[in-house]
């Protein structure tokens, strides 16, 4: 890995064919990680081997037992998307913190907050790039500003849903646009996740 602060395509492995350039950025500390409750050394009978293994099992057809335990987080991610309809290509920019539209088969349009980026290297040796995603749990009602807005709430549970995912999981940029409820604890890219988020179906830009 060159350095710090970004790690170029050559040494990370796109999730399939349509993925490629792969840049990640800014390095998370080991503050950093601690403070988001994640973990540099997955335990074995933790919730992040577990997700992470059956990411590799769903996405990969990978079964093996991890033989690699070591996770480094970033928290910025750059990669290209080739479209196989035109062959146009998408640049997609995430930041941890963004809010991401997902279209599921059951659940129809869902919502998630990236919560982390990281990179594992498997047993083949190559290091291939995830997010660790959030996901929204809609409260009942329309009860925003002016009983407008859809509110919505962060899933704590992380059981409850999948949480790791390859980044070919994500082929588009942000474009919905959410207004956390904040308190006093709340800074710029790291809210207090237990108040909720406003859905502005009014205007649809990356936040």
């Amino acid at each position: 890995m060159p350095n710090n602060k970004e790690i170029v395509d050559e040494t990370v492995e796109p999730p399939d064919n349509c993925i490629y350039e792969i840049r990640l950025q800014t390095k998370w500390k080991l503050y950093q990680i601690l403070q988001n409750n994640f973990e540099t050394n997955m335990s074995i009978d933790g919730d992040i081997y577990y997700s992470l293994k059956t990411a590799y099992k769903e996405y990969f057809n990978f079964t093996e037992y991890l033989h690699n335990n070591k996770i480094v987080y970033f928290n910025y991610i750059t990669y290209k998307v080739l479209n196989q309809k035109d062959d146009g290509t998408s640049i997609i920019q995430i930041h941890v913190g963004d809010i991401v539209e997902l279209e599921e088969e059951l659940e129809g349009n869902s919502y998630a907050i990236i919560q982390a980026i990281f990179l594992h290297t498997y047993n083949n040796g190559k290091t291939y790039p995830f997010y660790f995603l959030k996901w929204f749990e809609k409260i009942e009602g329309r009860n925003g500003i002016d009983m407008m807005c859809q509110k919505y709430k962060i899933c704590t549970e992380r059981k409850k849903w999948h949480n790791i995912f390859p980044i070919s999981f994500i082929t588009s940029m942000p474009k919905v646009h959410f207004v956390h409820q904040c308190v006093n604890n709340c800074s710029v890219r790291n809210h207090d996740l237990s108040q909720p988020y406003l859905l502005n179906e009014f205007f649809y830009n990356a936040i």
